[in-house]
């Protein structure tokens, strides 16, 4: 008789906030309720085809003779069996977010679980409706009273007159700092347990402001074709001490 044929392995369904990316996301010299005034450029990156993505927010915040400038860093790992999924984000100034977060009525609406900085818990939403992308950030104030409404800001696609915000400056004393001397490429070779070859190359850049240690690897198994198989970062959490977050080639 015939033999079965093998079923071929699913294909892993793309990630929602895949429908988010494309163009850098931005808005100028907007007025916020705080009375800052906001520049800000959004852009998310899909990761391994899809299954994750990465999400860069710069944004630089201006109040009479002050300014300051910010980069944050998303990993969006891949929705699990109830449509939620994890995200974590890093900081240009070290602050670490870790959120809950999911797809509500074509919206991301993300849920903070966790702040490395012990500030106020709070809400953020992003809605894509009629080529704008509507931002959204609350901040609780308890169980008793309503939240703030923290930032509000419409972002629309790049304008030639908009130059890209630029990174903040980086520092040399910034909590990243002792994991300058990582920085660069690291390549590896070695042998998993059943014997097949593994390769391996590690790609370190610090981030921004040197808030993290961004880290992406790439590898080869018995002499295949190289292929990303994480992407995360090292931050410091001043309570916990330093953490490692990462995402792998299923999202």
């Amino acid at each position: 008789g015939l033999a079965a044929p093998i079923a071929a392995a699913p294909v892993p369904e793309a990630h929602p906030l895949t429908a988010f990316a494309g163009p850098t996301w931005s808005v100028r010299d907007a007025e916020l309720a705080t009375g800052e005034r906001l520049d800000a450029d959004l852009r998310f990156t899909p990761l391994f085809g899809g299954t994750a993505v990465h999400e860069q927010v710069r944004m630089r915040l201006r109040y009479r003779d002050t300014e300051l400038a910010f980069t944050y860093e998303t990993l969006h790992a891949a929705p699990g069996g109830d449509g939620a999924f994890d995200s974590v984000t890093v900081g240009s100034d070290a602050t670490i977010l870790e959120r809950r977060s999911r797809m509500v009525a074509g919206g991301l609406v993300s849920e903070t679980v966790r702040r490395s900085d012990g500030g106020r818990l709070g809400r953020r939403g992003l809605e894509l409706r009629d080529g704008e992308l509507r931002w959204r950030i609350q901040e609780d104030r308890g169980p008793d009273v309503a939240a703030r409404v923290v930032l509000e800001a419409v972002l629309r696609g790049p304008a030639a007159d908009s130059p890209p915000l630029p990174p903040p400056p980086a520092t040399v004393d910034g909590p990243a700092a002792i994991l300058a001397p990582l920085a660069g490429s690291w390549r590896t070779e070695a042998r998993w347990s059943s014997g097949q070859r593994l390769e391996g190359r590690q790609e370190m850049r610090l981030g921004p402001g040197d808030g993290f240690l961004w880290v992406d690897t790439f590898a080869r198994d018995g002499g295949g074709p190289e292929y990303h198989r994480y992407a995360g970062f090292h931050a410091r959490d001043p309570e916990l001490g330093w953490r490692a977050f990462a995402v792998d080639m299923t999202g």
